[in-house]
């Protein structure tokens, strides 16, 4: 694994969006190059987890979403939720057993 910093940018392999490098005699492939801006934190974050996904699946093991899939779900159960709340024609005495359902819903 080659890197180098120039500039306050690194370069890092393995990922498919991104400059080639030229394959030198010795290696059979080319492998990709990203530069980084050091300084953006989220860009740096974002190459880390494509590498380390890229490497972990090709040991051989299967991506699972089930988690990130649960947030979302939950995310809409919570939005959904707080539109019922914000929403409901009935005035407040009656709309009680309402808000008494989506507000432990939205928290949850």
């Amino acid at each position: 694994v080659s890197t180098q910093s120039t500039w306050g940018l690194i370069c890092l392999p393995h990922l498919p969006v991104c400059e080639m490098e030229s394959s030198t005699a010795t290696e059979e492939s080319t492998k990709a190059v990203v530069k980084v801006n050091l300084g953006d934190q989220a860009q740096i974050k974002h190459v880390l987890d494509e590498n380390a996904v890229s490497f972990i699946v090709d040991q051989g093991h299967d991506e699972d979403h089930f988690y990130s899939n649960l947030r979302l779900l939950l995310g809409f159960i919570a939005v959904a939720a707080a539109l019922i709340a914000q929403f409901h024609p009935a005035p407040w005495p009656e709309n009680r057993w309402v808000l008494l359902i989506c507000v432990p819903l939205y928290f949850i």
